[in-house]
Order: C-alpha cells, then structure tokens, then sequence
C-alpha cells in the first residue's frame, strides 16, 4: 500500500481501499449507499479530482472512484505497460468484484474510453454515462494530442516526465483556467503521487498513448450505437484546446438528446474547477427518470 500521509484528509476525507489485480494493488474509494456512481479520471490526475463532486453525491449514491495504475495511490510500477486497454481490463475486474449493477459512469479526458469499454461490454447494466472533456475515438489527426504524444517518445520528452515532473508542475498548472480554487495544497496533491522518477512512468505511457493506442480508441467508438440510448450529460469546459467544441459534437452526434453544458472559462479539468457546482445537474439525470432536456447551457 502507497504512503498515504501526505494526503490531506480535510481535503480528501474518504477511506482507502485496495483491490489486487494482475499482481499489483490498486486504490479506490467507495463512500455513500445507493445506486453505484464509478467515477473515471483522466491524467495526470487521480480520484482526488472528484473529491467536491463525490462530496455532493454521496449522500444520496454509492460514489466509487479507482486510482489507474501508475496514478494516486495505486501501484506505480516502472516495468509495465501504461497502456488504456490494460486499465480497462483492470476497471473491469473492480466492477466484478464489487458486483455493480445499474451503473452511472462519469468519466474525463482518457478516463472516458477506460470507462465506456465496460458500458460498451455491458450496455444493459448502464443507467447514466456523464461525460466531462473526453473522447472515445482516434486521435490521430489531432495536433495537440499527437505534439503531446510524439513529445513524450523522444529522449527529452522522456527526461521532462520522468527526472521533472512534467505533467503536474507545469502542464497541468498551465491548462487550469480558473485557478480561484487551484490552492497550492490542491497542486500539492496532484504533484506528490509522483515524488520520484521511479513514480512517473504512468502520465509518460498515457501521453504517449494518445496516439499509440488510436486502433482501440476507434474500436470502441466503431461501436457507440451500443451505448446511444442511455441517458447522458455532457459537462464541457470550452476552454480545453484539445477536447473543445469539436469533440462536444461529435457526442452530440451520439447522443442528441443529450443535455448540454458549456463553461467557457474553464478547460479539460473541469471537476477541478467546478468540483460542486456540477453536483446539481448530475444528481437531477440521476433521479429523473424522464431526463431528456434536449438543450445547450453557457455558463
């Protein structure tokens, strides 16, 4: 198990669970009863990310949020593969082992095809999906996500991830929009999961991963009318260069009856910025049985 003292408990006051899987451990959190809500990260991030919002749900639903291998407390080996596929198989067995059933997923940036694999396996035992920021197709094509991409294969990308810390000192720091909330204990925690080089081979592999793994993005999105009429919500910061207005149509695409809801002064880590202010909407598709509002908020 990870050291965990660092975490500060006011800001994070859940308890630590652990699920071994393929010989490694991974952490998650599980608060509050009801109807199971699985929250799927992106990176460099970790279960920390939805702290407000597990807050806000978890009084009514059961609000279960997994640290991927290689981020938060879970294991952070050097010699594996980062690979999403590999964290999708690894959700997959958690959900088993939990036996979930009636699942709300809410999902962002690469957590979204990690956690939309199982939706796509299991559409029947899907109650809701909520996407914030993510995609589920290939990116190839995409020049920021393949200048990220081809940056973190060279041998200087290679040194920024792994010997500065990279992802969460600077580049995180730097696509926080709204920085009103962004304390420097919040950026604490999202830059001590990876205290050392030996810790940061994870936002290296998903970076490079972006376009590496572009067959099974689009494998999965070749397969979204499997998941086209589960009622959905779509949580925008329309400030993520990456996944910004394109991305929101192309979902919108999928899911026109979808409720919409732009927030032009933030960007892709938009739980982070918002955090409980996106806990109203969710818990509305979540207890509305008629939830089909069919419109486009600007906030």
């Amino acid at each position: 198990m990870a050291d965990s003292s660092w975490v500060d408990r006011t800001l994070y006051p859940f308890e630590s669970k652990w699920f071994d899987v393929d010989h490694k451990t991974l952490h998650y959190i599980d608060e509050g009863s009801g109807e199971p809500v699985i929250f799927v990260h992106n990176f460099p991030t970790w279960s920390f990310m939805f702290r407000d919002m597990i807050r806000g749900l978890s009084p009514n639903f059961r609000c279960i949020a997994v640290d991927n291998l290689g981020f938060g407390l879970s294991d952070k080996p050097t010699a594996t593969t980062y690979r999403p596929e590999k964290m999708a198989e690894y959700l997959n067995a958690l959900i088993q082992h939990l036996q979930l059933e009636n699942i709300t997923f809410i999902t962002c940036g690469i957590g979204t095809p990690i956690g939309l694999s199982y939706a796509l396996d299991h559409p029947h035992n899907i109650r809701h999906i909520v996407v914030i920021n993510g995609f589920m197709w290939s990116l190839k094509g995409n020049a920021d996500a393949e200048k990220v991409s081809r940056m973190a294969q060279g041998v200087l990308g290679k040194w920024a991830y792994l010997k500065w810390n990279l992802p969460t000192k600077v580049i995180l720091k730097m696509m926080i929009r709204d920085r009103s909330r962004f304390t420097k204990d919040v950026h604490r925690h999202y830059v001590l999961p990876f205290a050392d080089k030996e810790r940061r081979h994870a936002p290296r592999g998903y970076a490079q991963a972006l376009i590496g793994s572009s067959p099974w993005f689009q494998s999965l999105w070749d397969r979204r009318e499997d998941i086209k009429d589960i009622p959905s919500l779509l949580l925008w910061g329309m400030g993520d260069r990456t996944f910004g207005e394109h991305a929101l149509s192309k979902w919108r695409d999928l899911w026109p009856e979808a409720k919409v809801m732009r927030f032009k002064n933030n960007g892709h880590f938009l739980a982070e910025e918002q955090g409980s202010a996106l806990v109203p909407e969710v818990t509305l598709l979540l207890t509305d049985t008629n939830y089909l509002p069919t419109k486009t908020v600007d906030v």
